[in-house]
């Protein structure tokens, strides 16, 4: 099923709309490498009662920049240079499209299309004779 003549046995040829024959899915490409992973990125957020005892307890660190993420009622503070970098985490990956059908053909090999479309032998789905 990937295209090339070498998947039709002997001397025979690749044929498209052997209509005799079931439809056979088309194999999608090959995905693409993924991009490299960019460096974590990093702040100095924390919780405190103010930027300055935030600044210098270095308690809990508040790396998406919310309050949420302080207990009781400190306030997430930015630029606490004192305390440590933290790592922010990455955003949630959005849902994934959903996947569309399969698309098929009634591509076969055979001597010639009368074979190929009475055998129903060999599948070629791509389409070309290197199948």
């Amino acid at each position: 099923p990937l295209g090339t003549n070498e998947e039709c046995p002997g001397s025979e040829t690749c044929y498209a709309n052997c209509n005799n024959c079931p439809a056979v899915p088309i194999p999608p490409p090959s995905p693409a490498a993924p991009p490299p992973s960019p460096a974590q990125a990093t702040n100095n957020n924390y919780c405190g009662l103010s930027w300055t005892s935030a600044n210098a307890d270095c308690g809990t660190s508040c790396p998406l920049g919310t309050n949420e993420e302080c207990p009781g009622s400190e306030t997430c503070y930015a630029n606490c240079n004192n305390c440590p970098a933290v790592p922010i985490p990455p955003p949630s990956p959005a849902a994934p499209p959903p996947s569309p059908a399969q698309a098929t053909n009634n591509n076969y090999c055979g001597l010639s299309w009368t074979s190929a479309n009475a055998d129903c032998g060999t599948s070629c789905p791509l389409g070309t004779n290197e199948e």
